[in-house]
């Protein structure tokens, strides 16, 4: 049993994402400060920063899904199917296409025109699926780095980042030690940490993960900066 004092650990929400509710994101965040203790040392956390604190955990939450291996595989299955589509239906338009002038050039005058005018439109047809499958091959390849580069750890480090961007700048007011304690708050809501990790000083260790957040920022954001969706008033950092 946990020692007295101890913030409870909130149940696994991994595959909870779509039915995860606000109201049960807010308890689990505020019974923990409560536990730690410290609840009462800070501002209170109004509706509109707690529905902030609610979307960013839901971002987390569906990346996180999507990181399963099994969600991962599924993901590229589909951009497999995709890229064969893609050129099953570019073949299949060509051998359509050879198809009808070979008709065209066999049968009397009325066929002609009609194996002309269909070529004429497969061509046309063909020119706008170049240009769609060109947008869907791109889409298709970054879908398969931003794959390659899902783990865990570093959807860990963006959690961070968006929790300690927003936290900063909706309570610049409060010490340091209490803004960690709200990140804690945030990501003990949707079980970053274990019931282990519960029952020790996991405030204490957000310093770290905070470092090591703005290590893996520099090695990813640092020349072109990251988009925060969630702090529409000030510049990315």
């Amino acid at each position: 049993m946990a020692p007295a004092g101890t913030p409870p650990c909130p149940p696994d929400m991994t595959d909870s994402v779509d039915t995860l509710t606000r109201e049960d994101y807010e308890d689990h965040f505020g019974k923990f400060l409560s536990g730690c203790g410290n609840g009462k040392d800070l501002t209170t956390v109004t509706h509109d920063q707690m529905d902030v604190f609610f979307k960013i955990a839901v971002e987390f939450l569906r990346d996180k899904k999507r990181a399963d291996p099994k969600h991962k595989r599924k993901i590229q299955q589909d951009l497999n199917r995709c890229e064969r589509l893609m050129k099953a239906s570019e073949k299949q338009l060509e051998k359509m296409d050879a198809a009808i002038q070979k008709s065209g050039e066999k049968g009397g005058q009325r066929t002609s025109a009609l194996a002309n005018w269909l070529t004429g439109e497969i061509r046309t047809w063909r020119e706008r699926l170049d240009d769609t499958f060109s947008y869907d091959e791109r889409v298709v390849a970054a879908a398969r780095s931003c794959l390659a580069k899902l783990s865990r750890k570093g959807l860990v480090y963006e959690f961070t980042l968006d929790l300690e961007l927003f936290v900063n700048h909706e309570f610049a007011h409060l010490t340091q030690k209490n803004r960690d304690l709200l990140i804690a708050a945030a990501m003990a809501a949707v079980q970053v940490f274990t019931q282990d990790d519960i029952r020790k000083d996991v405030v204490g260790r957000i310093p770290m993960k905070r470092y090591n957040a703005g290590a893996y920022y520099k090695k990813f954001y640092s020349e072109d900066g990251r988009c925060y969706p969630w702090i529409p008033t000030k510049k990315n950092q």
